[in-house]
């Protein structure tokens, strides 16, 4: 009995002093967390560091790095300039998008309630005039507008709102500004003297910006979009329809956009519709499998539409013909030579190393089982977690988007096919940069393409972009 005693002492002393200390899981669980396990980025206390050797495999670089000295609430990126918010300060920033740096900050009292605007005067207005004309951001607050120089950050104009509480970003135009109210009403305000002009009232809520067109198309027209389904073509001088109000089935809670005198339209009835901007009438429409409650995007002449937890659409701006779809319907073979096939994959016995490969006019391929490196089974439906929420920017040869998953996706731009994934957990914001850079295009715009701007509420501003050859 005492030796059993004796192996018990023993065996419970090896037992126990073979045990990992408890401090030791907790020490492996917070460096996981620190590191912000599946993502390409990570802090070490305040300083945010960027892993480039998995960025590079992607084919990026760092373009720059901004450390804000306050929190961000919310962050936009409207033109040549990124304009971010805090909530702390009650400020605005403006940060030059092409190399991180800050061009001035603005603080508003009584908080901004909603994004900024953007008016910039064409340069052959400039030229007309041979007056100094600043381009605009206007902001608005809980009782006023304010109306602010791009270039220095300073007040132009303020204009007090009165009664009116508002719904969503402002509009600016050649004359006037926007505001719309949770009336169900847009108002016009004079930029000169800040003063009432129109106002005009929609059959249901406004939730999405005013739509103004560019100054250099001279139109004297504002769109407004509500949650009856309608979208009301306005003067934008005088107030009043242009023309009839389009009617959707369902509500518009998605930002409208233009492209070559098309306006773009993205409804929760699953449509994406086409109007034109001169008469407000429909040119086409294209159905989505599931409602569309996230702005489309244009880049060059593809309109890029994102379907709730379905697929990602790719549209020729002018018909609505389809060019492709993400993922993909079809089956797509990835071969070990680089090539890239699609169809219809048809399994067979004979011969036993080999498949068939049935393209879109019926006709068969035979392609050896050695040379396939990969296949992706088509499908009709989506995953919801693989759905795109998000565009982040246009490359060289790719599409840059975000699925939920929070993965950062090189999609082929021609063929709609996905190269790689890149994980991109704990970032904040992410902002689609709209630039395509056509051989027409500045040089300042080239240098924008293929850039994606990345946010942290805790100040960080990343900028990432394809590297140059």
């Amino acid at each position: 009995m005492r030796r059993s005693w004796v192996w018990i002492v023993v065996g419970s002393v090896l037992f126990w002093g073979c045990q990992t200390p408890p401090s030791l899981p907790l020490k492996r669980k917070a460096r996981r967390i620190a590191k912000q396990e599946n993502s390409f980025v990570h802090f070490v206390g305040k300083e945010l560091k960027v892993d480039e050797k998995l960025l590079e495999k992607g084919n990026f670089e760092v373009l720059w790095k901004l450390p804000l000295s306050t929190p961000i609430t919310r962050l936009y990126l409207l033109g040549d300039s990124l304009y971010a918010y805090s909530e702390k300060e009650k400020a605005l920033y403006r940060i030059r998008a092409l190399d991180g740096s800050i061009a001035w900050y603005y603080v508003i009292p009584e908080g901004m309630l909603h994004g900024p605007a953007l008016w910039e005067y064409s340069q052959e207005e400039k030229e007309l005039t041979k007056i100094y004309q600043p381009d605009e951001v206007a902001i608005v607050s809980r009782d006023r507008l304010i109306l602010l120089d791009k270039k220095f950050g300073r007040a132009i104009k303020v204009i007090p709102l009165g009664d009116i509480t508002p719904s969503t970003s402002p509009g600016i135009h050649r004359y006037n500004v926007y505001v719309c109210g949770w009336d169900n009403r847009i108002y016009a305000f004079s930029k000169k003297t800040g003063g009432e002009v129109w106002r005009f009232l929609t059959d249901g809520d406004i939730k999405v910006p005013p739509l103004v067109l560019p100054s250099y198309l001279k139109a004297d027209v504002v769109f407004i979009a509500s949650t009856d389904g309608k979208v009301y073509p306005l003067y934008a001088t005088k107030g009043g329809l242009l023309a009839p109000p389009l009617h959707t089935f369902g509500e518009i809670i998605a930002p409208m956009i233009y492209l070559k005198n098309w306006i773009f339209v993205a409804s929760t009835d699953t449509n994406l519709y086409c109007i034109s901007s001169t008469t407000g009438r429909l040119r086409w429409r294209f159905l989505c499998e599931e409602p569309i409650l996230r702005p489309p995007v244009a880049l060059g002449a593809t309109i890029f539409v994102m379907a709730e937890k379905g697929f990602l659409y790719a549209l020729h701006y002018s018909s609505g013909k389809l060019l492709w779809q993400y993922p993909s319907t079809k089956d797509v073979v990835y071969l070990t030579n680089g090539n890239v096939l699609t169809g219809k994959v048809i399994r067979s016995s004979d011969p036993e190393d080999a498949i068939f490969l049935q393209d879109d006019t019926g006709k068969k391929h035979q392609i050896p089982l050695g040379s396939i490196r990969e296949i992706v089974w088509g499908s009709h439906k989506v995953k919801p977690e693989e759905s795109v929420i998000q565009i982040l920017a246009r490359g060289s040869k790719y599409i840059y988007a975000l699925n939920r998953k929070r993965e950062i996706l090189a999609i082929d731009a021609r063929k709609g096919l996905l190269e790689w994934r890149m994980p991109a957990g704990g970032i904040d914001f992410f902002l689609t940069n709209p630039v395509y850079a056509t051989s027409f295009a500045s040089s300042e715009e080239k240098e924008r393409m293929g850039v994606i701007y990345l946010g942290f509420k805790n100040g960080w501003l990343l900028a990432i972009r394809e590297k140059r050859y």
